[in-house]
């Protein structure tokens, strides 16, 4: 393990690494000139360690702006202000007061939580700053200001091996949260990278959003979360977006053609975006034979909360030619179809024969409307067999997939 020479910097590698970290190269006197005060001298190793950055819910404060600084911020200087600000001007309920603290010039913010701002900083209680106790304003909580007989580093230490008598902010994330600490400037090449800040993996965003081919409609976000939690194969995901997105396109082209038709719009997108979901459980008829995945795909979308007239779009799009089949059914399995720039021609005459009934139009000018269409969402179906057929089998939104057991 990395050693510093500083025992509270040393004590807080034992339980969060700086792997993720920079040394920032402070110059120290330069630095304190600035701001008129010393610092203390844990705070100064820990920059030299750590460097600025965040750990889960809790940022810490660079004392000058850094080169290339990612934040419209001027880091500790800001949030100092900030900090005397609030003593000064809102109206606290701190009783008692914390000791030693009596005007608002003796407070110096280190840090700033992320979802409640809290404020983390310092009392200045006299010319050492070795002996500044550190103070926490709570945004939600009473008092608001709560003094700590800690210096800064230990504070962290006991904050996320959850060793103080309680979580000290509104936002107890860093809580017994051991990390990882992530110095910003490895925060903002992950996000750049399209990578989760802390993980240092694929955003679900991202990669159900934005992944390979552009200008294709993103997966609802819902959906993006769940696929990027569950072992999802990127080529499922991917299949998915082309369908959701072939469906968009046909429920546009089909409103334009025939404004008077009622379609379930909700249902349909809902449909071509889940139709495959149980193919995360059975990833093998990803790229063979078999049904199993649709009953299963069924289910799963139950135990979420969905209604039977949602999920039954899992099984509907390998049964279309049901008689009770819906026209919603039908435009679902159509998009599952020509997103490969297959044309099923039972299906279109069965589509063509619903509409026809339903608008009271000549049989022959709703056939001339739908193939035009199918024709316009056909064409770029080699782009999007490519786009899929590169898409990896074997590698989820957290990296390469473990065999499913059972």
């Amino acid at each position: 393990m990395t050693t510093t020479g500083h025992a509270q910097v040393d004590a807080l590698l034992a339980v969060m690494p700086a792997d993720a970290g920079h040394d920032e190269g402070f110059d120290w006197p330069t630095v304190e000139a600035s701001l008129g005060h010393p610092l203390p001298s844990d705070y100064k190793s820990f920059m030299g360690v750590y460097g600025s950055g965040s750990l889960p819910g809790l940022s810490i404060e660079p004392p000058a702006r850094p080169d290339e600084y990612r934040y419209n911020s001027d880091g500790m200087a800001d949030e100092t202000a900030n900090l005397r600000y609030t003593f000064e001007e809102d109206p606290l309920d701190s009783d008692p007061m914390p000791e030693g603290l009596e005007r608002a010039e003796q407070l110096v913010a280190w840090g700033v939580g992320h979802d409640d701002p809290d404020l983390y900083g310092w009392i200045m209680t006299g010319e050492d700053p070795d002996t500044w106790p550190v103070v926490v304003w709570r945004r939600h909580m009473t008092p608001d200001l709560v003094r700590f007989d800690i210096g800064m580093v230990e504070f962290l230490r006991r904050l996320v091996t959850a060793d103080l008598d309680e979580s000290p902010g509104s936002n107890d994330e860093a809580w017994g949260n051991r990390g990882p600490f992530v110095g910003w400037r490895e925060g903002l090449r992950r996000s750049v990278a399209g990578l989760d800040e802390f993980t240092a993996r694929p955003r679900a965003e991202v990669l159900m959003g934005s992944y390979g081919m552009p200008g294709i409609q993103p997966l609802p976000e819902w959906l993006a979360g769940v696929l990027s939690g569950h072992e999802t194969p990127i080529r499922l995901a991917v299949h998915l977006r082309l369908v959701h997105d072939v469906a968009v396109r046909l429920l546009d082209g089909i409103d334009k053609a025939f404004p008077d038709l009622e379609v379930d719009r909700r249902a349909v997108e809902f449909g071509a975006a889940t139709h495959d979901i149980g193919k995360i459980l059975h990833r093998s008829e990803l790229t063979g034979p078999g049904g199993e995945h649709r009953e299963a795909g069924r289910q799963m979308l139950l135990r979420m909360g969905h209604d039977e007239n949602l999920a039954r779009f899992a099984t509907t799009h390998g049964s279309w030619d049901a008689p009770d089949c819906h026209l919603e059914d039908l435009l679902v399995t159509f998009a599952d179809k020509v997103w490969k720039g297959d044309r099923v021609s039972a299906l279109e005459e069965r589509i063509v024969g619903v509409i026809a009934d339903r608008t009271t139009t000549d049989r022959r000018q709703v056939y001339q409307s739908i193939d035009r269409l199918c024709e316009d969402l056909a064409s770029g179906a080699d782009q999007r067999l490519a786009f899929h057929a590169a898409a990896p089998v074997d590698i989820g939104p957290n990296g390469p997939l473990a065999a499913i057991k059972g």
